[in-house]
């Protein structure tokens, strides 16, 4: 609908396997293509590893957003089906902190 290519993941997980997810298209498909154009003198694929790290915006926001949350213990997070983000589950006694 919005002409963006994305996947996302339909289970919950705990906040490290969802950063560590959330951030591999940043350092697999932009960061490591960058490190080896610059270190390989090859612009092609410096350029290419700039582009997916334009492309890894979203994915780079969402782990900022995570990355400063308080978390209870015992919440877990999934990615939002059709919209830019994610959902948050927190355990039942928590106190509405977040």
């Amino acid at each position: 609908e919005m002409l963006t290519p994305y996947c996302y993941c339909g289970e919950p997980l705990k906040k490290g396997p969802y950063l560590a997810g959330s951030l591999m298209p940043f350092l697999l498909l932009g960061l490591l293509p960058s490190i080896a154009g610059v270190l390989s003198g090859s612009m092609l694929l410096l350029l290419l590893g700039l582009v997916m790290i334009m492309g890894a915006g979203g994915d780079l926001t969402v782990s900022a957003k995570l990355l400063f949350m308080k978390l209870e213990k015992g919440s877990v997070i999934m990615d939002h089906p059709t919209e830019c983000g994610f959902v948050l589950f927190r355990p039942e006694n928590a106190e509405g902190k977040a």
